[in-house]
């Protein structure tokens, strides 16, 4: 039986009924490639996560360091069951991109309340409760994101010759991305001499409006399933 194309033949390898080796332009895996800028955009947002902690919540320094390590292991720990549900998943959009739209969604809501709501709750041990467990639905988020990251790219392109580009995409997308955060971060803390609650919300609001385009322009242009190279 022959296998399902989807794109110009010069995508596929002369040998393709037999091997399955399939390309795709490399524009396009650029643009896939930004999945995982956005998901950075995030992650350089939660590098500051102790400020808050210590600042707003009324958390002492110990307790923020292990909080910030225990969702490390608590992201570790949903990696291989939203990973089993991509695998499961192969609906009319695919394998990927639900959880493209699931995880960007999670991020954006999560992290909002996080640093919108929780400072505005009666000072005690609700407020730190309120914050770990939206903190437990933003990393079931982030996993969506990178689960995806890996899982996508095979879905893309299975050529060993063109699979490298993407982390050559995604190490300069990554590179510019963390040089002007740095910058922007920086003139924010020599603006104000201290982290304040607006300091907060303007790198949140930042990362959840710079994510959006980001986003949506990878999921225009990424894979959608892994049976075929199929990202239309």
């Amino acid at each position: 039986m022959a296998k399902t194309r989807t794109l110009p033949d010069k995508y596929y390898d002369k040998d393709y009924e037999t091997n399955g080796i399939h390309r795709v332009p490399l524009w396009r895996i650029a643009g896939f490639a930004l999945n995982n800028t956005a998901t950075n955009l995030y992650l350089m947002f939660m590098n500051y996560v102790s400020f808050y902690l210590l600042g707003f919540v009324g958390v002492g320094m110990v307790m923020a360091s292990s909080f910030t390590m225990a969702m490390r292991i608590w992201d570790g720990v949903t990696d291989p069951f939203i990973g089993y549900m991509v695998d499961k998943t192969n609906g009319k959009f695919g394998k990927n991109r639900p959880f493209m739209v699931i995880g960007n969604i999670i991020l954006a809501a999560s992290s909002f309340i996080m640093f919108h709501f929780t400072h505005k709750l009666p000072e005690g041990p609700a407020r730190f409760i309120f914050f770990v467990v939206f903190c437990c639905i933003y990393y079931l988020g982030y996993t969506c994101q990178c689960v995806v990251t890996k899982s996508a790219q095979s879905c893309m392109t299975n050529d060993p010759k063109q699979r490298p580009m993407f982390a050559s995409f995604d190490g300069v997308f990554n590179t510019i991305l963390f040089t002007v955060l740095a910058i922007v971060v920086a003139n924010i803390a020599n603006k104000y001499r201290r982290i304040t609650i607006f300091d907060c919300r303007t790198v949140n609001t930042g990362a959840m409006r710079a994510s959006r385009p980001t986003g949506c322009y990878m999921l225009h242009h990424s894979a959608s399933n892994s049976s075929k190279p199929n990202i239309s």
